[in-house]
């Protein structure tokens, strides 16, 4: 019987050091949609499209289904790490059970990008916004313009198994670990907005 163990992730994203040189990570939003949240407070849901490209020298190897968000920053302007950060919101990424991966399974859970492939896959996000006649609140944007960065975590599984695919892999490509800042993407906070319930 498979034992099932509690694996928590604390993604602990700082920008200087998140970005993989070979990897760049464009986002899109797809649709978007506010609910209500408190007194003071809506989310703006993003449903967003994720593209990899891989702007190396040498392919690359990324894990298809495992890509979660492990930071979430919002800025005022597309300066990007340099820009002032109106929101910065790091996450504990946890799975259910234990995430193993052979070097068989290269086809099925990863993809190997080639120089200039990229690799498209969708996320969802959420900001939160503050209402119209409210004071500002720390974790929140209010109307305007503002320019979103996301922290994906690209690797679910132990250090040990990275190892051992690596090693596996060592012809095929090179295996992507550590965890992709996106580049800033602009979005929208608008007054009087309609709002819908959560999903």
């Amino acid at each position: 019987m498979k034992q099932r163990v509690l694996l928590t992730f604390l993604c602990l994203f700082t920008l200087s050091g998140a970005v993989f040189p070979q990897v760049k990570l464009e986002t899109e939003i797809l649709s978007q949609y506010y609910c209500p949240g408190d007194n003071d407070l809506d989310g703006l849901s993003l449903n967003l499209k994720l593209k990899y490209t891989n702007i190396g020298a040498q392919p690359i190897i990324l894990t298809k289904d495992s890509l979660g968000i492990g930071q979430m920053i919002v800025t005022k302007n597309d300066n990007g790490i340099a820009g002032t950060r109106e929101m910065n919101v790091v996450y504990t990424l946890i799975s259910s059970s234990e995430w193993n991966a052979t070097a068989g399974d290269l086809n099925r859970l990863f993809v190997t990008l080639k120089p200039n492939e990229t690799f498209v896959t969708k996320a969802a996000a959420r900001v939160f916004v503050w209402r119209e006649n409210r004071s500002a609140i720390a974790g929140a944007v209010g109307n305007g313009q503002h320019f979103l960065q996301l922290g994906i975590s690209t690797w679910p599984g132990s250090p040990e198994t990275a190892e051992q695919l690596q090693v596996a892999w060592k012809d095929k490509g090179s295996l992507q670990t550590d965890s992709i800042v996106s580049a800033p993407m602009t979005f929208t906070v608008v007054p009087k907005r309609k709002l819908t319930k959560c999903r």
